[in-house]
């Protein structure tokens, strides 16, 4: 799980590894994921570990702030008063192997996290998130 990253739940700390990374043990299939978070919110996960990407579809009609009481069972307040400030939405990605909680938020339309790709695309009630696995090949 080291190389990979995850989307996480913030308010209740639920993280889903996208499981497409270097480690993954590809075995040809996609496996998708329906999920509803402890408030009811919805979101699906379908990863292609033979591709190395993940599509990610998020019901934001009722999705609502991250909850610092919430989160205080888990992290530690200078942390969780940085991820409200920088996140609208109660969810992020988490990178496994620095433990860092990447915020999102709807200017925000693509980036790097470590050599994985994510790409959003923002919707009215709705974000579509493509994430791809891609290394920086180095030829000798």
């Amino acid at each position: 799980m080291d190389d990979s990253i995850g989307l996480i739940y913030l308010n209740d700390m639920t993280i889903d590894d996208l499981k497409i990374g270097s480690n993954t043990v590809d075995e040809g299939y996609t496996s998708i994921s329906m999920n509803s978070t402890s408030e009811g919110d919805t979101y699906r996960i379908i990863s292609t570990p033979m591709r190395r990407m993940s599509e990610i579809a998020i019901d934001l009609g009722e999705i609502n702030n991250a909850s610092i009481e919430r989160m205080a069972r888990f992290l530690c307040k200078d942390y969780m008063k940085k991820i409200v400030k920088e996140n609208k939405y109660e969810f992020a990605f988490a990178n496994f192997q620095t433990k860092e909680i990447i915020p999102i938020s709807e200017d925000i339309k693509a980036f790097f996290i470590k050599d994985y790709y994510v790409h959003f695309e923002w919707k009215e009630d709705e974000v579509d998130i493509l994430v791809m696995y891609i290394p920086l090949l180095i030829f000798k």
